[in-house]
């Protein structure tokens, strides 16, 4: 089966790949890697070139050592929601559905 992976947007550094939820291989932490530049980022709401994160750099692994990424791969979206990060994968379209869900709702 190939890996599916939940984009989180275009690459701000490399600008040619795309950041996607990477479960790493302790199978518990959830990062955000760009699949062509291998940039990491920490949290979806700090996806910046400021924010990006050499996973080879020795200070980065001394930091976050739960950050390994060797036989990680591609979080599924109950990884990611598991992680606390559900909200960042709702589109905008999303609340609409939800409230317009809840109006066709019984009056109680």
């Amino acid at each position: 089966m190939s890996e599916t992976m939940i984009v989180c947007c275009p690459c701000p550094s490399c600008q040619e790949g795309s950041v996607g939820y990477r479960l790493c291989a302790n199978r518990e932490t959830v990062v955000l890697l760009c699949d062509n530049c291998a940039l990491v980022w920490m949290h979806p709401n700090q996806v910046d070139a400021d924010h990006a994160r050499d996973p080879l750099n020795p200070e980065f692994a001394r930091q976050h050592p739960q950050v390994g990424l060797r036989s990680s791969r591609w979080a599924n979206q109950t990884e990611v929601n598991d992680w606390g990060w559900g909200v960042y994968l709702l589109k905008p379209g999303d609340l609409l559905k939800a409230s317009d869900d809840s109006s066709t709702a019984p009056p109680s």
